[in-house]
Parts: structure tokens; C-alpha cells; sequence
């Protein structure tokens, strides 16, 4: 993900507001700030988010237990669950409201008022599975009421 007009100090914000909410397990996988070019002021930080352990709440689980498979063959990911992803975007809307983000499954920036908690379907044509789906944090009670459900494939195709 890219976020645009954030610094390193409200991406660590967010991230602290999130963790509290996920006890303590949720870090940076990947964090590049790029410096702006001499045209303009904005920042850009590449980043992904992470679980620290994938025994703890927030981690992500692969979509193959949502085919059919019992609950003892699931797969627990150390990627970070649609919804940590989700209450990060809302902690870093509230410290920097200009903030924008760019995700690969977003097809248009997210942005206060748009794009987050958008659910998409991250398993095939044959197993769809939605994001909100591929985990067991027990977050969907603390969930919005502003949720959109798109069965449809959100990667770009390359030409």
C-alpha cells in the first residue's frame, strides 16, 4: 500500500491506536518513506502491516478454509486481516484527514469518506471468499455500518 501526505510520526500514531485494539501484535512488514520531488511537498510511504504472532487477534488466514475445510485445517497467515487494515485507515483518517491511500484492491484511492471498509472477494471464480471473511479476530461486531460487499475481482489486469 502507498499512503500520500502522511508523515512517519502519524503512520506510527495509527499504528499505536491499532495496536491497542489488537494487543500489542500488529507491526510493519514493510515501511519506505520516499522523500517528494523538488515539485511538490507531498511524502509517500510504502508500506504493509503484519502480526507479530498469528496464535494472537489480527491475523489474516489463507482463503482455503473458507472452501469448505474444518477449523483445524485452516491456515493462519501473518499478514494483518482486513479489518486491522480497516481500523488503521480509520486511525489515520482521524490524526490526518488529508491522508490518501492506494491499496491493490482498491481500484480508486481511499480517502476519508470513501474506499474504506470496502470488501472484496479474495478467493477465485470457483471459491469466492471475502476479505471480511479470511479471518477470526472477531472484529466484524466492531464493524461499521458503512461496509460495501463487491463479489467482483478487484485486480487491475495488465496489459
Amino acid at each position: 500500500m502507498i499512503a500520500y501526505n502522511v508523515t512517519g510520526r502519524e503512520m506510527s500514531m495509527a499504528l499505536s491506536q491499532v495496536n491497542e485494539r489488537y494487543e500489542n501484535n500488529i507491526c510493519w512488514n514493510r515501511f519506505d518513506r520516499k522523500e517528494p520531488p523538488a515539485h511538490t511537498s507531498h511524502t509517500t510511504i510504502t508500506f504493509t502491516l503484519k502480526v507479530v504472532d498469528s496464535k494472537k487477534p489480527g491475523h489474516a488466514l489463507g482463503v482455503s478454509h473458507v472452501m469448505g475445510l474444518n477449523w483445524s485445517q485452516r491456515r493462519r497467515l501473518t499478514s494483518a486481516c482486513w479489518h486491522v487494515h480497516g481500523h488503521f485507515f480509520e486511525a489515520l483518517f482521524e490524526i490526518n484527514p488529508s491522508a490518501r491511500i492506494k491499496s491493490s484492491w482498491a481500484l480508486e484511492l481511499i480517502i476519508i469518506n470513501e474506499g474504506n471498509w470496502e470488501d472484496c472477494d479474495r478467493g477465485s471464480s470457483l471459491y469466492p471468499a471475502m476479505a471480511s471473511e479470511c479471518c477470526d479476530c472477531g472484529a466484524p461486531e466492531t464493524l461499521p455500518k458503512k461496509v460495501t460487499r463487491t463479489r467482483t475481482f478487484r485486480r487491475k489486469i495488465r496489459s
